[in-house]
């Protein structure tokens, strides 16, 4: 997400148009989203292997 955050305010800083930074953070959510959605998968395969462990 880090890095995520740094492409967000580099095209914040550097950028002129409109539509380029509107692209960047869009593109910057999906990033996000992605990232979110692989973590939870991630979880729910180390819930379902620990079996009734818990």
């Amino acid at each position: 997400m880090g890095s995520i955050e740094q492409q967000v305010s580099a095209a914040i800083r550097t950028s002129c148009d409109e539509t380029e930074l509107m692209g960047v953070i869009a593109k910057a959510r999906e990033d996000g989203t992605e990232q979110i959605r692989n973590c939870l998968a991630r979880l729910d395969e180390l819930i379902a292997a620990a079996g009734n462990h818990w």
